[in-house]
């Protein structure tokens, strides 16, 4: 996840210098007779504005998501195993984080596999 963070950061710096390297170049080029008529309109948007707001709210949203991920993974569940040729269910705890397909891992650490005629009975554990 560091590594995307850290790549993607690379090519944001490197299209910036890029960009003000052309620009300088760019303008070193131009003959003077050139000139943009004066207007009311501005004739830079605002790029730069709108690219910070834009990397603003991705920050956020990232920042959102990861939180929500971390929050909802700590929700406890009580996990209820019923073994197919037995008839005598067993109760555990788990974080939602730990519960997969085929097996889970309880609160105290033991991992638990689940064969495919086991019958698995999941619920919240209301915090109180």
């Amino acid at each position: 996840m560091i590594t995307k963070i850290l790549i993607t950061l690379a090519v944001i710096t490197a299209c910036y210098f890029y960009l003000k390297f052309k620009r300088k170049r760019a303008a070193g080029d131009q003959s003077p007779t050139r000139r943009i008529p004066e207007t009311d309109i501005d004739p830079k948007p605002p790029f730069r504005l709108l690219a910070v707001v834009l990397v603003f709210l991705a920050l956020v949203g990232g920042a959102s998501v990861a939180g929500y991920h971390w929050f909802d993974g700590r929700t406890l569940l009580s996990v209820q195993l019923t073994p197919a040729g037995e008839g005598e269910s067993r109760d555990y705890q788990v974080y939602k984080r730990d519960l997969e397909l085929r097996r889970f891992t309880t609160v105290e650490g033991q991992i638990v596999r689940v064969a495919d005629s086991d019958r698995l009975i999941v619920t919240e554990i209301p915090e109180g």
